[in-house]
């Protein structure tokens, strides 16, 4: 579950699904009540542009990479959504900047 950020949504998510057996990972900006938390670091630069160039698998420049990553924030996620967007649509990564830049 990402963004998980309403407590007592997430109570009554935990109430509910408790005996079903699955283990659930959830993703949230706040400490929920109830749940154990481990923090997470943001992805240091070198296993970002791994992570993009593992899914973009065309050419980068490393510097207007590098101003793709930083325009994220490293995020995981948008990191790996932005790299198979580009990679389907043929962008190159000064494109895909652009696009993020402009709110495309």
């Amino acid at each position: 579950m990402d963004n998980a950020d309403n407590n007592q949504a997430l109570l009554d998510f935990k109430r509910d699904w408790k005996d079903i057996g699955w283990q659930v990972l959830l993703t949230s900006r706040c400490t929920p009540d109830g749940f154990m938390s481990v923090p997470v670091d943001e992805l240091p630069e070198a296993e970002a542009i791994k992570l993009f160039q593992h899914h973009y698998r065309l050419p980068t420049e490393p510097v207007e990479l590098s101003q793709l990553l930083r325009k994220i924030n490293y995020h995981t996620l948008l990191i790996e959504l932005v790299a198979k967007s580009g990679h389907k649509k043929g962008l190159s990564v000064a494109q895909l900047l652009a696009c993020l830049e402009q709110g495309i």
